[in-house]
């Protein structure tokens, strides 16, 4: 199969997100900051890998840059056509069907995944200590959804009925 005869429009690419989101860790392009459609745009989406990235190329191609000058010579034995080279790297092309093949080189970033029984244990552990503040020993209830304008520890303004309680509500801070 010609990969040089599989380019496409410029609107049209493979979405990382979609065709691989489930398994590993998709990223935006710092450029997406600058875009309007960015966070949407399938261009924009790329693949954190430990020796490089794997992002769109266009059409039904993809590119990964590889990083190192020990995995570049490991990616050539693939025989992937060249698109950039460089001193300690080198951009290469390849179509879904190599996707196993570069990922066992580059080692894309897993999407991290959490069992039920792990997140419950963490938002338990996490759920001690929402809403306390070290600085002052004030706690805030759930329910205080933001700051309470003129209620501050250290002022000695009374925050009775604000939801904010502790040593020093009243008195100001305990030195």
């Amino acid at each position: 199969m010609s990969i040089e005869g599989n380019m496409a429009t410029d609107s049209e690419c493979l979405n990382l997100r979609k065709l691989y989101g489930d398994r590993y860790r998709i990223v935006l392009d710092p450029a997406a900051e600058y875009e309007p459609s960015g966070r949407r745009d399938p261009w924009l989406f790329i693949i954190p890998c430990k020796y490089g990235e794997i992002y769109p190329h266009g059409g039904d191609l993809l590119a990964v840059m590889v990083v190192g000058v020990y995995k570049v010579p490991e990616m050539r034995k693939l025989e992937l056509p060249s698109h950039q080279n460089g001193d300690g790297e080198a951009v290469f092309l390849f179509t879904q069907n190599q996707f196993t093949q570069v990922a066992k080189v580059v080692k894309p970033r897993k999407r991290r995944r959490l069992s039920e029984k792990d997140r419950g244990r963490l938002a338990e552990m996490g759920g001690a200590h929402l809403f306390q503040s070290k600085k002052h020993g004030v706690q805030i209830t759930p329910s205080v959804s933001r700051r309470v304008s003129g209620c501050k520890p250290s002022s000695g303004i009374s925050c009775s009925g604000t939801g904010v309680s502790g040593p020093t509500a009243e008195s100001g801070p305990q030195h």
